[in-house]
Formats: structure tokens, C-alpha cells, sequence
């Protein structure tokens, strides 16, 4: 949890830094544009009466000083907005930390001798073989079963069909429903478990439980653990 809280933390250093940037940007504006008027009042007072001075110049120099200003106003806002989002995006997120969630995915964690699936199949099927993957995509477990249309529980106890248990870790899960005429069927799967981490470093910010990681948007439930 504590490396969930500091990435949250980077994220928001790095949009205070943003927001400082565009503060030394305006005090410079500021500073030039004093700067610009000074001068410019001194050659008007100094100006040969008989041979004024062009007015286009300064006037186009006042509009470009403007368009300058517009544009820093426009990008100060735009921060505002931005790191306002990114604040109540880290307050929603923290709240996930130690809820039980269930997500769009086919990798959990296998903790203790138990990994729970759910798989949905998408039409009627009779049979289904079910296939678990360790982290390197080596096959570790595999049979069938009979089936039919809906959401099933699939829970593993690490073990391999000979007895032999397996380490705990990032296991996923392949389901292949067929129907009786050998049709392959649709099936989507999830998975659920505590939620304990949440990084925001990445374009996508990500939700954790153990080493499995998979984006906010795939999250379908959440529930007080």
C-alpha cells in the first residue's frame, strides 16, 4: 500500500511542477511587458514631433504580448483542470485498496493453494476444456468438463492432475466451450480479489492484487472486504 500512496504521490509532484512552470513563465511575461511599456513611453516622449513615430509597430507588439498572455491563461486553466482531475482520480482510486473487486481477465494469483476464475459462456455449450498457464505460458493443469450457457465458478487448488502442487504466483486461465455439433462457443473470463496496490505512473492508471495488474477499466464489482 505504501507504494500505491507514492506513485499516487509522484503524480501529483509532477503536476505541482507543471503548475510552478507556468507561474515563472507568467512572471517573466509580466516582467517583459513592464519592460516593453517602459520603453515604449520613453520614445514617445522623445519622439520628433515633426516625424512621429509609426503607431503599427507598437501596436503590433502590444497584440502579440496579449496572444502571449491568452495563450499562458489558457494553459494555467487548462493545468487547473487537469491537476483537479488527477486529484479526485487519486481519491477514487485509493479507495479501491483493500476492497475485493471483480475485473475483466484471465490472471489472478494463486495464494495458499486456491486461484478462483469465473468464466461466462456465451451461448449453449456441453463441453468446455479448461487450460492454467504459469507465468512463462507453460500448460500446468488441463481437463474437461461438461458445461452449459452462463457464469461459472472455476477455483483451482494449484495442484496438477498427477498431485503435484504448484508454487504460488500469476497463473491465467483459457476456457474453450464447444457445443455438440463441435461449434466453438464465446466465453469471457474475470477474476476477483483484494485489491492492494494502485499505480497512476503509467498512461493508464492500474489496479493490483499480488502481482496481477490490469487497468481501472476493466473493474465490473467492487465489495467491502
Amino acid at each position: 500500500m505504501t507504494d500505491s500512496i507514492a506513485s499516487i504521490s509522484q503524480s501529483q509532484t509532477a503536476a505541482a511542477a507543471t503548475a510552478k512552470t507556468a507561474a515563472a513563465d507568467q512572471a517573466s511575461l509580466v516582467k517583459d511587458y513592464s519592460d516593453f511599456l517602459t520603453l515604449l513611453t520613453a520614445q514617445l516622449q522623445n519622439q520628433n514631433p515633426l516625424e512621429p513615430m509609426d503607431s503599427k509597430e507598437f501596436t503590433n507588439q502590444l497584440t502579440q504580448f496579449s496572444g502571449v498572455e491568452q495563450s499562458i491563461q489558457s494553459n494555467k486553466l487548462l493545468e487547473q483542470l487537469i491537476s483537479s482531475s488527477q486529484n479526485s482520480q487519486a481519491t477514487s482510486l485509493v479507495s479501491y485498496l483493500g476492497n475485493t473487486i471483480t475485473a475483466e481477465g484471465n490472471s489472478t494469483r494463486l495464494e495458499n493453494g486456491a486461484a478462483n476464475w469465473k468464466y461466462d459462456v456465451g451461448g449453449e455449450a456441453t463441453t468446455a476444456e479448461i487450460s492454467v498457464r504459469n507465468s512463462a505460458g507453460a500448460v500446468v493443469y488441463k481437463e474437461t468438463i461438461t458445461t452449459q450457457q452462463g457464469v461459472h465458478n472455476f477455483n483451482w487448488d494449484g495442484k496438477t492432475k498427477t498431485g503435484s502442487q504448484n508454487p504460488d504466483g500469476i497463473y491465467s486461465l483459457s476456457v474453450t466451450a464447444t457445443n455438440d455439433d463441435g461449434q466453438v462457443i464465446p466465453v469471457s473470463t474475470e477474476i476477483s480479489g483484494r485489491v492492494d496496490g494502485v499505480d497512476m505512473t503509467g498512461a493508464v492508471p492500474t489496479l493490483a492484487i499480488g502481482s496481477a495488474t490490469f487497468p481501472v477499466s476493466a473493474v465490473k464489482s467492487v465489495s467491502t472486504s
